[in-house]
């Protein structure tokens, strides 16, 4: 059987990373023996667990010199077009026909022909961004180009929305009308996927499929972070930290300084009055130089003189990570998946929403209103919810490990779902 896995973004970011890996764990599980391809953004080979190719997106999308994604407006205007026609050539003739392709690009097409099923990789692509919306329009290329090639396809638990835009909603509509099954990942996104008109019996609630994935050992984890200067002596609590250029990424956002400076100022204030290390972790490190967190953790750390502050700057293998996150008294993260790392450690974790699926994560486990919106951060407001966290930690913790045994079970059935609809469409 061929597996096409699509909307693969990058294994530099570690959640993807994670994400990646425990759908290619739950892949085997359930299909032994399947051909799987990853169509990603950004190609890495993963030796023998996958083949890997580029994307739609990737050739639609390129990287500059400096770092920086840039649109590649030839492979738009060529791509696209001849991707369209193999799709018409192999539809209606039974035909394999690619005009004008590079033997790669080719590569690309002929994986949607070749699969038995196609489905979207977990995580969350479907929403409002700024500028004209070919990020969104693309997404759903990719998904459409396999339901028009009549391949089933699935998606693996996801964030939708928010949908700011009708020819958005219709077109999310549509695609995701004719999918076999969309995994919804918190309530946030059931919702919007209910109000866009998806019948309901084409989508199902299934927890993020991070909460399944394994962290390495505790002894592992403290070794990487003895390596890197952050050992939390008795008295010094650690509180672990992710930051975002989220301005850089969506250019609808224009308060990154406004996000920077309450990040400085909050945990500032927090650390002088309880002697804590701050940690900053490297949580995504590309592929382009906007989604490099460590770009934001520099500048804030640079501000710190009075503060016992520790700047990693490697990123460790994802289960290392999530180990590590593990350790830490609190964490403050604007990355979603390095807040699920840290509440699979039991670690209380103060949110800073960049998208809503961050909230629609934390009040899965009763944790809304340790929140606060990036469009709304104050140092003040940050520090609020931290200073309401930091009293009831032990509380917090029993709670969160309490409810995150639930989510990881019920997360770890994901592809399960997908081998039994299978199984029920052929039978």
């Amino acid at each position: 059987m061929n597996i096409l896995v699509i909307n693969v973004h990058s294994l530099t970011n570690a959640g993807d990373a994670a994400l990646t890996l425990e759908m290619l764990r739950q892949l085997r599980e359930c299909f032994p023996g399947g051909q799987i391809t990853l169509a990603m953004d950004d190609p890495e080979p993963l030796g023998a667990d996958a083949r890997v190719i580029g994307s739609i997106m990737h050739w639609c999308k390129t990287i500059a010199h400096d770092g920086r994604s840039v649109w590649h407006i030839r492979n738009l205007l060529r791509f696209l077009p001849a991707s369209l026609i193999s799709l018409i050539a192999y539809r209606l003739f039974g035909k394999r026909f690619f005009p004008g392709m590079s033997s790669s690009q080719r590569e690309t097409i002929e994986a949607y022909f070749d699969a038995y099923v196609v489905i979207s990789k977990p995580g969350g692509f479907l929403y409002t961004s700024g500028g004209v919306g070919l990020p969104f329009l693309l997404t759903i290329y990719t998904i459409a180009f396999a339901i028009l090639c009549n391949k089933p396809h699935y998606m693996l638990p996801q964030s939708i929305g928010p949908l700011q835009r009708t020819w958005q909603c219709w077109l999310a509509r549509w695609a995701l009308n004719r999918s076999r099954l969309t995994m919804i990942r918190e309530p946030a996104s059931a919702r919007e996927i209910a109000a866009i008109g998806v019948a309901r019996d084409r989508w199902i609630e299934i927890p993020d499929l991070a909460f399944a994935f394994p962290a390495a050992s505790v002894e592992r984890a403290r070794a990487w972070l003895a390596q890197h200067g952050a050992i939390c002596q008795a008295g010094q609590p650690c509180i672990g930290i992710t930051a975002i250029n989220w301005q850089a990424q969506n250019s609808a956002f224009n308060l990154q300084a406004q996000y920077e400076d309450a990040l400085y100022e909050a945990l500032s204030r927090f650390a002088v009055a309880w002697r804590a290390r701050l940690i900053f972790f490297p949580h995504a490190v590309g592929p382009t130089v906007e989604q490099d967190d460590r770009v934001v953790a520099r500048r804030i750390a640079a501000r710190f003189s009075h503060c016992d502050v520790t700047l990693i700057e490697e990123q460790a293998p994802p289960d290392v990570m999530k180990a590590a996150f593990g350790q830490m008294e609190l964490f403050i993260g604007t990355r979603m998946h390095s807040n699920i790392f840290a509440l699979c450690g039991g670690v209380p974790v103060v949110a800073i929403g960049y998208l809503r699926k961050t909230e629609g994560i934390m009040s899965m486990l009763g944790l809304e209103s340790f929140v606060v919106d990036i469009r709304h951060l104050t140092a003040g407001a940050l520090l609020e919810r931290i200073e309401h966290a930091w009293p009831m930690r032990a509380k917090l913790r029993q709670k969160i490990q309490a409810a995150v045994v639930a989510l990881a079970e019920s997360a770890s059935q994901a592809t399960a779902l997908i081998a039994r609809d299978l199984s029920n469409r052929n039978g």
